[in-house]
């Protein structure tokens, strides 16, 4: 029992440091990405079976192949599904209306244009960390 009183409480004190549900167990982090995949409506889609919530995924490749394009139809799975996602845009380079092509809901969007390197690490773990964003 004390084990068990040590740890909760040295959780409750990360998450007091550095927001809610900084720690989770891996079973709650495995539940949460098994309740929803966000789909691209592209051929990505019948490969992966779509993007699992709370999963890593790094778009990678040349630089004309798509990966922003993708990116941006996952934003506008996730917001079919009625989630909100953050973009942190370390290149400052979004485009709204490439965005609003790709059925992007610019209204349900936030977008972070990061100057530093720093910002960019900023904004992304406060995105992963909070409950407001599905995709980040």
């Amino acid at each position: 029992m004390a084990v068990a009183a040590a740890l909760t409480e040295a959780i409750a004190r990360l998450d007091g440091r550095f927001g809610a549900r900084t720690v989770t167990t891996a079973t709650v982090a495995a539940d949460r990405g098994a309740d929803r995949r966000f789909l691209t409506e592209t051929p990505f889609d019948r490969l992966s079976g779509g993007i699992a919530a709370g999963s890593a995924v790094a778009l990678v490749g040349e630089g004309t192949c798509g990966k922003v394009t993708l990116a941006m139809r996952a934003v506008a799975g996730a917001q079919r599904e009625g989630a909100a996602a953050l973009w942190v845009d370390g290149a400052r380079s979004f485009d709204p209306v490439a965005a609003h092509r790709t059925d992007v809901d610019l209204r349900r969007l936030i977008v972070v244009r990061a100057r530093t390197r720093e910002e960019l690490l900023l904004a992304t773990g406060a995105g992963l960390r909070s409950e407001g964003f599905r995709l980040v």
